[in-house]
C-alpha cells in the first residue's frame, strides 16, 4: 500500500508541490496511485507492505468494520528494518512520511463484509479535507479458493540489536529559522559545517533527537544505518508497542519531542546523511 495525498485542480490536473517550501497537504487520498480504491479480497490473511509517500501528512491507519463502525485489530510483523520477531497486535498505526510497516489482516470473520482502512490522525495544525479521513475499502468475498502460506507464526525472526548505552552521546536540534529548517543552528548549504558528528567505526553511539521549533512534523531518517527507539518524551510522551518491536531507519518527532535511539555505525566508514521532511540533509562521517 503506496499511501499518498495529492491536490487535483479545476482543470483536472494535479497541482504541484514544487514551489511549496514548508509544507504540502493534499485533500485527496490515494493507494497504489488510485484515489480512494477498493480491493476485493477473500476471508483470509493478507499481508500488506504500507508505505507513506505523503510529503507533510503524518496517518493514523485504523481499520473500520463498515457495519459496526468499530475500529478492528490486525497485526504488525515487520518495520523499515525487516521483520519483527514476533507480531504485534494492534488496532492503530502510526505512520510517518517515509516510514514503511508490514501489516498482517484477518478478514476471516468479515466474509461478505466490507472493511475500510481509515486515517484518524488529527493534530496541531495539519489541514483536514472532507474526504481525508478514508484510505482504501476492503471488499470480503464468502469463499476461499487457496489457503497457501495462510499461517501466522507466533516466532518470526531474531533481531540484533545494538548494545545498550547508559549516556547520550549526541543532541540533534531541528528548529526553522524562517528561511530553513537545521539542524543543531547548521542547514545543508553550510559545507563547512554541515558534519555534526564522527561516530567511529564499530560503534555503537545514543542520539537525542529534539524538535524545538518550527511548522509540520519530522519524520527523522538516519541513512545507512538501523536504530533501535528508546524513549520519547514530550507531545505523545510514550513509544507505540510497535515502534519498539524491531529495529527502525525512520521515526516520526512531532512537535514538542524528544526521541532517543541507540545505533550500531559499521560495517562502513564513510558519511552518513540525516534526512528531515523538507530536504534537510546533515552529514555524518
Amino acid at each position: 500500500m503506496i499511501i499518498i495525498d495529492k491536490i487535483y485542480g479545476a482543470d483536472g490536473d494535479l497541482v504541484n508541490p514544487e514551489n511549496e517550501t514548508m509544507n504540502f497537504y493534499g485533500d485527496v487520498m490515494h493507494v497504489n496511485g488510485r484515489p480512494w480504491p477498493y480491493f476485493a479480497v477473500e476471508p483470509r490473511k493478507y499481508r500488506l507492505r504500507t508505505l507513506s509517500c505523503c510529503l507533510s501528512r503524518p496517518l493514523l491507519l485504523q481499520l473500520m468494520n463498515d457495519v459496526t463502525g468499530s475500529n478492528e485489530t490486525f497485526n504488525i510483523i515487520a518495520s523499515d528494518a525487516g521483520l519483527f520477531d514476533a507480531p504485534v497486535l494492534t488496532d492503530s498505526l502510526y505512520l510517518a512520511m517515509g516510514e514503511r510497516y508490514d501489516i498482517v489482516i484477518d478478514f476471516a470473520q468479515y466474509a461478505n463484509q466490507n472493511l475500510t482502512m481509515t486515517n484518524n490522525l488529527n493534530w496541531g495544525d495539519i489541514p483536514q479535507y472532507a474526504q481525508t479521513d478514508k484510505l482504501m475499502r476492503f471488499v470480503v468475498g464468502g469463499e476461499v479458493t487457496d489457503w497457501t502460506s495462510n499461517n501466522l507464526p507466533a516466532a518470526l525472526a531474531p533481531i540484533n540489536w545494538p548494545a545498550p548505552r547508559a549516556t547520550v552521546d549526541h543532541v540533534f536540534a531541528f528548529n526553522h529559522n524562517g528561511e530553513n529548517w537545521t539542524i543543531n543552528g547548521v542547514d545543508y548549504g553550510d559545507a563547512a559545517a554541515r558534519t555534526l558528528a564522527h561516530p567511529p567505526q564499530g560503534s555503537v553511539e545514543t542520539w537525542e533527537l529534539r524538535y524545538e521549533s518550527g511548522p509540520g512534523f519530522h519524520p527523522v531518517h538516519i541513512h545507512l544505518i538501523q536504530f533501535k527507539i528508546i524513549s520519547r518524551t514530550g507531545g505523545r510522551g510514550l513509544l507505540e508497542p510497535y515502534e519498539t518491536a524491531g529495529l527502525k531507519d525512520v521515526v516520526l518527532v512531532a512537535p514538542g519531542e524528544v526521541v532517543t535511539v541507540t545505533a550500531y555505525f559499521g560495517p562502513w566508514n564513510g558519511l552518513y546523511m540525516v534526512s528531515t521532511t523538507i530536504d534537510v540533509h546533515i552529514l555524518l562521517a
